[in-house]
């Protein structure tokens, strides 16, 4: 459950937003945010300190000057030379590896604060003692990668120019091998306002500062150009370098065409301070024209940028904050989701099995009403053709036959009836093969398909880990052999016992042969035509009734495949409904909170 300040779920009238027709100053915007933040969970509490510093630097007016430039540009020489006053050491080496934050105070101190609580250190007995803390604990050759965990160091100096409340921030120089360092100043402009960047004659551009320049363009309102190490050149040789970097900013990086780009030796500049020539060495280091557009800048435009800059870092914060309790909510109902969208799944799922059964169902009944009518039609046809013209080719081979008549019709009793049968049972076995070939078909589409919804549904069948019960895998060989319709006994269908013989009569001695012939085929003939429609008769009914057998069987083995797959799921589904049910109840204490303080997020 989320956890956060006392009385985190009573209204909180001082961060409601006032009326319609209520002018809100930017300065109440930001405290009324700040108080929103305080009332969110703690892990909200870094975002209501950003905007009570956004606070503090609202109501000091403090501008965070960032300078910037490239490794061994300069730059710690060149803030030294703007203040005059020897505030940062200096090195050949990359020198920086934390921000080093510089502020006015009415005496030069330092302090040096650290990321994992540790007490700060504070120097402020001497500038020699304030050099050696920031070479030990921001120097990258002491402190390398910020092994040390220093947030930064802040030193104070009795500089004209920090005195309406601007800090000028030294920046760790990028494009040194310590990749490192480049994160940092990239990371450090979130907290800056304006930025001076340092170029220089050796070389004039680089690609790593053009690269440098396009991330810096997206955060920094406001920024002033320097070439330094002037001295380095002569002067159509300081004509054309200035040429080529102006080149470079207007068309390569966008920036106006008519950017100044000021010209300064700052070693010159922080020398001035211990030369008895110090105004003239102050002027001829161009640094006198940096420190007057910049005191310009601070009074002309310092409270537009300020609070422009403060305005989209609160923007930023605000647009943090309410990223953040979204994410929180997401992270409470996606869970939820995805459980109910499985449910779902699983819901779609026993419709589609339900639907697929019936559908096999259907095609079952269907199979069978084509294979009776194909029996019923295959009788009516027998009836009039094959099997009674099969009974009078064996009544007249019997009656052409080398016999007396009274053998003749002895012969013909039993053998007639005989051969009925045997009709009769090719009948019945013509139908079963008809049927068992239905039979086949039915049950490979059936295993067919319920393979198919196995492997489909397998996931939500295991239970969604894979630990549920494995379904068997259907076999139409198995199932054929259960639903397959053996052949009947012939003998046991059908009768086939001797008729009666004609009765013999005392003038038949008298009479031709073929006479007598011909009373004994007018005698059987009736009784083969009754016969024949019997047998025909029997075969049809046998064969309906194997077939009713056979279907109720396989409809019954279909209904109980497909209904061990939908009982699976039924009791999966109660499962994780359950489940679901206890999550959502679990969470709906901090969804209906998350989503209020969405609702109240300021800009929202």
């Amino acid at each position: 459950m989320i956890t956060a300040s006392p009385g985190i779920y009573e209204t909180n009238t001082a961060a409601q937003a006032p009326a319609e027709s209520e002018p809100l100053s930017f300065d109440e915007t930001v405290r009324r945010a700040r108080i929103f933040c305080e009332s969110l969970p703690p892990d909200f509490a870094h975002c209501a300190r950003m905007l009570a510093e956004l606070q503090t630097r609202l109501s000091k007016g403090r501008l965070h000057f960032a300078i910037l430039g490239q490794f061994n540009r300069g730059k710690s020489t060149f803030i030294n030379a703007l203040l005059r006053i020897k505030a940062l050491p200096t090195s050949v080496l990359p020198l920086t590896s934390v921000p080093t934050i510089i502020e006015y105070g009415a005496k030069q101190t330092c302090r040096i604060r650290f990321l994992d609580g540790l007490e700060d250190v504070i120097v402020a007995d001497s500038a020699a003692k304030i050099e050696s803390a920031l070479r030990q604990y921001v120097a990258e050759e002491n402190n390398p990668k910020n092994r040390l965990q220093v947030k930064d160091a802040t030193i104070t100096c009795p500089s004209d120019l920090l005195a309406n409340g601007t800090a000028l921030i030294d920046t760790p120089g990028f494009g040194s091998t310590h990749l490192h360092n480049t994160q940092t100043t990239l990371d450090l402009l979130a907290e800056c306002d304006a930025a001076l960047f340092l170029l220089s004659a050796d070389p004039p551009m680089t690609q790593t500062e053009m690269e440098f320049l396009r991330q810096v363009k997206e955060r920094i309102p406001k920024l002033f150009f320097i070439l330094n190490k002037v001295d380095l050149l002569s002067e159509p040789e300081l004509e054309e370098v200035d040429r080529f970097i102006r080149g470079i900013l207007s068309r390569e990086l966008g920036f106006d065409s008519g950017t100044a780009l000021y010209r300064t030796c700052a070693i010159k500049g922080e020398r001035a301070a211990n030369e008895e020539m110090a105004d003239k060495a102050w002027a001829q280091s161009g640094l006198d024209a940096v420190k007057k557009e910049v005191l310009g800048f601070m009074v002309r435009e310092k409270y537009f940028t300020l609070s422009e800059a403060l305005s989209g870092k609160y923007q930023e914060i605000i647009a943090g904050v309410r990223e953040r309790l979204e994410k929180k909510l997401s992270g409470k109902l996606t869970p939820i989701n995805a459980a109910q969208q499985e449910v779902s799944a699983i819901t779609g799922a026993i419709q589609s099995l339900s639907l697929e059964l019936e559908s096999q169902a259907r095609r079952c009944a269907e199979e069978k009403d084509e294979l009776i009518a194909k029996f019923d039609a295959q009788a009516r046809g027998d009836a009039g053709g094959h099997s009674a013209l099969s009974m009078e080719k064996a009544l007249n081979a019997i009656l052409n036959g080398k016999y007396f008549p009274e053998e003749a019709a002895s012969i013909a009793a039993t053998m007639l009836p005989k051969h009925a049968a045997d009709a009769g049972a090719r009948l019945l076995a013509s139908m079963v093969n008809s049927a068992n070939k239905s039979v086949r078909t039915l049950a490979l589409h059936h295993t067919l398909a319920l393979a198919n919804l196995q492997k489909r549904y397998a996931e939500l069948l295991g239970g969604g880990d894979g630990n549920g019960a494995k379904q068997q895998e259907p076999s139409a060989e198995k199932f054929i052999a259960q639903i397959e319709i053996n052949t009947p006994d012939g003998g046991a269908a059908f009768g086939s016992a001797a008729w009666e013989t004609p009765q013999p009569q005392m003038m038949d001695i008298f009479k031709k042969k073929s006479v007598r012939l011909d009373a004994i085929k007018e005698f059987y003939g009736p009784l083969c035509s009754s016969c024949v429609s019997a047998n025909i008769e029997k075969a049809a009914k046998e064969a309906r009734a194997l077939v009713d057998a056979a279907w109720e069987k396989m409809l019954a083995s279909i209904r109980a495949s497909y209904q061990e797959m939908i009982d699976t799921l039924r009791g999966i589904h109660r499962q994780k409904q359950m489940a679901v049910e206890r999550e959502r109840e679990a969470v709906k204490e901090d969804v209906a909170f998350l989503k209020k303080k969405i609702k109240e997020c300021p800009g929202g």
